[in-house]
């Protein structure tokens, strides 16, 4: 960790190192599953973890970034993933509920379809292992997107 500024942001060190996944995303087709890679490292000075995705589902890359801080301001984590599903970023705040952080959403749209609320949830189930939850929402139901439970990999792997 590299100039960290808060207690709040190293709540986040969980987050940070190099995993690799199962993931299931539930899709119209079904439950589809895919693996993922993803780098996460402190970044701009200790103020961001920037974890950097690479799926593939359904045959097509699914390359994505996200990029994490708190904002001592609002008393908010704010969160910010771009991918190349949508024009612009999901920006999302939220809190730590227990040991998980729970991240929602500003109304999104990917491609061509209606804005939904999202929420996200990291959740550390080891010291090696995170549960990740991406849920959407309509009206008042959740309904889950992507299920994924990443594992940190060992150094130099």
């Amino acid at each position: 960790m590299t100039n960290q500024t808060s207690a709040e942001l190293k709540k986040l060190e969980f987050l940070v190192g190099n995993f690799t996944g199962d993931e299931k995303a539930f899709t119209e087709v079904g439950e589809v599953p895919f693996t993922a890679d993803i780098q996460s490292v402190w970044d701009l000075g200790g103020r961001y973890v920037r974890q950097e995705h690479k799926s593939k589902l359904m045959g097509e890359d699914w390359p994505g970034l996200l990029l994490l801080t708190f904002d001592a301001d609002i008393k908010k984590y704010r969160a910010w993933w771009f991918d190349n599903g949508a024009s612009k970023p999901m920006e999302m705040t939220g809190a730590f509920e227990g040991d998980t952080l729970v991240m929602l959403s500003k109304p999104y749209a990917l491609s061509g379809a209606p804005p939904l609320e999202y929420r996200v949830q990291f959740k550390p189930k080891s010291a090696t292992e995170i549960d990740v939850r991406l849920d959407s929402r309509k009206d008042k139901e959740y309904t889950p997107v992507i299920e994924a439970t990443y594992t940190r990999k060992k150094p130099g792997s």
